[in-house]
């Protein structure tokens, strides 16, 4: 049709199309929005014969409700950790087939291909998610600048509008930080405070490290021994078992020599009950056990670190939702306290600590910031922002476990993009707290 004819006919549509919510005109053609194909109605009844046939209808009463489900069930499989070839497993073909047997099964096929709708989907919810997740041929502070640049450009983030970075104190993200900032003029660069934490609770444990053995020979007498276990609940009712304690899950280690404070004794008892000849751990553990230096170090322990707050720390940094004026509380309140431990030992962690601190690039001037100390600082203006900065990178190292997780002896060729977009899904989940907006089809 000659373009000569398109006012004419914009006219006669214009009068009659709003009618139809289902189409639209954009002045040279008609468009329904429900078959996403384009039409020749130019006349009212040529709307109402397309609106009325039995394919319009059909896609109105089911189409979208089932792509919308689709999208659904496909999150709902990915934040689970559940691989797509479920839907080929018989169990779960009877019970689609039983539930749900209006709608079509699809194939584990289909549900990659909208895999990465799923994933777009989530860039209309207000709520933070993964950005990207890559492998990188070399881990250095240019690969990771490099990385962070194209990650931020390909969601159209400028440079003025990144405030904050926050990382690992290795020295490779040292270095990051300090390319990124030459990039982004507005950027702050935080170490993790919880990694801060856990590097000094570890220099309490290489102080006392007769204790460390104590608690790593017991670890090793009750771990895979169901036998001894039994033991051990047959003579220490009501008492938990022994813990296990992780050197890298922050917490544990403190957390064991509290245990062991409040029930050497019936730790003791039950250690002595297994034949020292039966393994070398039970041998070294009840060695440790005689040692009256390992229960007079625990005392000590006790006595020095009962009332700091390090385990609660750790505890209370897990929680994201804190403001930056409670972080500060708690790194202030923590300072002060183990400045009251005046032995050899307690000046040796009151200096890592503060040497820690010293260490973190700009937490002094993010204190400054937010007190207002340094008006003349230009990022003062933009002091609200920073009211619930996380001083962690909790997310991120939590999203290393899940990231762990999606790798089973069974699924070991996922391309790196539908691993990034499984790894998305789950940590969106994640921080949904179990109560996520689900992408829903308006969102595609």
């Amino acid at each position: 049709m000659s373009s000569a004819l398109f006012p004419l006919y914009a006219h006669r549509v214009n009068k009659f199309i709003d009618e139809y919510p289902d189409l639209q005109y954009n002045g040279s053609e008609v468009v329904c929005v429900v078959c996403n194909k384009k039409l020749l109605c130019w006349k009212r009844s040529m709307c109402n014969a397309h609106v009325n046939s039995t394919g319009h209808k059909r896609k109105v009463r089911g189409e979208n409700l089932y792509i919308e489900f689709m999208c659904n069930l496909i999150f709902m499989l990915s934040a689970c950790n559940v691989s797509f070839n479920v839907v080929q497993k018989q169990p779960f073909r009877q019970f689609w087939k039983k539930y749900i047997p209006q709608w079509k099964l699809p194939s584990s096929e289909t549900l990659r291909q909208y895999l990465p709708q799923v994933r777009r989907g989530l860039d209309s919810i207000s709520q933070p998610y993964l950005l990207a997740c890559k492998r990188l041929q070399q881990c250095s502070g240019d690969t990771i600048t490099e990385l962070v640049k194209s990650t931020l450009e390909q969601f159209e983030i400028s440079n003025g509008q990144v405030l904050m970075f926050v990382s690992d104190d290795v020295a490779y993200m040292i270095r990051a930080g300090h390319l990124l900032k030459s990039v982004y003029p507005h950027l702050i660069h935080i170490t993790c405070i919880i990694r801060t934490l856990h590097l000094v609770e570890d220099t309490i444990r290489k102080c006392y490290p007769q204790v460390d053995q104590l608690i790593a020979e017991t670890k090793a007498v009750f771990t895979k021994s169901p036998k001894r276990i039994r033991e051990f609940h047959n003579l220490c009712t009501g008492i938990p078992e022994p813990p296990q304690p992780i050197l890298t899950r922050w917490g544990t280690w403190l957390n064991a020599v509290f245990y062991y404070v409040q029930n050497f004794e019936a730790i003791k008892t039950v250690v002595f009950q297994f034949n020292s000849k039966e393994a070398e751990c039970i041998k070294k553990s009840q060695q440790q056990f005689q040692n009256e230096q390992v229960y007079a170090d625990l005392q000590t322990i006790r006595k020095n670190y009962t009332a700091i707050v390090i385990r609660d720390a750790i505890r209370q940094f897990q929680n994201t939702s804190l403001s930056l004026m409670e972080s500060l509380h708690i790194i202030d309140q923590l300072k002060t306290q183990l400045q009251t431990v005046g032995d050899k030992i307690g000046v040796i962690v009151k200096e890592k600590f503060e040497t820690l601190l010293r260490k973190n690039p700009d937490l002094d001037r993010l204190r400054n910031i937010y007190t207002n100390s340094v008006p003349e600082d230009p990022l003062t203006e933009f002091k609200e922002h920073f009211a619930y900065a996380s001083l962690t990178s909790l997310d991120i190292e939590r999203s290393f476990s899940l990231y762990k997780n999606i790798f089973t002896p069974r699924r070991t060729k996922l391309q790196e993009k539908t691993v990034e977009t499984h790894l998305m899904l789950q940590m969106f989940n994640y921080a949904s707290e179990g109560k996520p907006e689900l992408p829903s089809e308006q969102n595609l």
